[in-house]
């Protein structure tokens, strides 16, 4: 039997992962938005603005989402609530860095081909190095304070696995595969499962090992996820065959948050007992 200084060390070691977890996704969001609202010659606008840059408006978006739920962490006190929100912490800040990753291979590709004015690369480079390390940070913190917490834990290979990860492995490996539309171009593939299919898979994998709520709230962030990467540029966005690939996403959560919500949907509140009048 545990020990209350024991139980009282776990609570500390708990309450410092998710202060932790905080920091670092208030980090990553604020890094991701400064990175891409800069321009190829390191002026404001960015892929706010569309000028000059190889980010698209989804990086806008997911970066100020991020940020956003990163600054929601820091006002709630209900364990449901923070388990949700690091649940989605942990999609969004290894969405980023897996772009992160990709920009900084391309940032030289897209001055070398693709721009008509002269691009800072080292800088460019830099900064989407910055992004990339405070999403993975970002991200790996988070799923420390959801173990710690007991939020994500193995519960037996029950309905939820042997359902959500073969799921997950499909979508793994059909989405890059449907995005670039074949198996030739290595490094666009690899681009694919790096920025999208890998944090995607990884997070319905996740969601299995998650309660109802956090997993409800992972699992809607993948959904907004599919909607929001179609709209963007060939360079680190999904390329032009994608609605196939986005429909498949859309309907693996539809069927596992219906999976989690039919227990909800079969019970029943129970029958008011008659009025006997006096």
């Amino acid at each position: 039997m545990a020990t209350q200084d024991d139980q009282r060390g776990g609570a500390v070691e708990t309450h410092g992962l998710e202060r932790g977890a905080k920091v670092a996704a208030i980090l990553a969001g604020a890094v991701a938005v400064l990175v891409v609202s800069i321009d190829g010659q390191g002026r404001p606008g960015g892929a706010a603005i569309g000028m000059l840059t190889i980010y698209g408006r989804a990086h806008v978006i997911l970066a100020l989402a991020l940020l956003s739920a990163a600054l929601t962490l820091t006002v709630v006190r209900a364990e449901p609530a923070k388990a949700a929100l690091l649940a989605v912490v942990v999609l969004w800040g290894a969405q980023l860095g897996g772009v992160g990753v990709v920009a900084y291979r391309r940032w030289p590709l897209y001055a070398g081909c693709c721009s008509n004015y002269d691009v800072s690369v080292g800088a460019m480079k830099g900064l989407a190095a910055a992004m990339a390390v405070s999403g993975g940070a970002a991200a790996a913190l988070a799923v420390a304070a959801l173990l710690a917490g007991g939020h994500l834990r193995w519960r037996g290979s029950g309905w939820r696995v042997l359902v959500a990860w073969p799921l997950a492995l499909a979508l793994l490996v059909a989405v890059p595969r449907l995005v670039v539309g074949g198996w030739g171009d290595v490094h666009e593939v690899g681009a694919r499962v790096v920025m999208y299919a890998g944090p995607i898979a990884v997070a319905i994998a996740v969601s299995a090992l998650l309660d109802r709520a956090p997993a409800l709230a992972l699992l809607s962030a993948v959904a907004v996820d599919a909607l929001l990467l179609t709209q963007g540029r060939p360079f680190v966005e999904l390329g032009a065959p994608r609605s196939l690939a986005m429909s498949l996403v859309i309907m693996v959560v539809g069927l596992l948050a219906l999976l989690r919500l039919l227990p909800l949907l079969r019970s029943s509140p129970p029958a008011a007992e008659p009025v006997v009048p006096a």
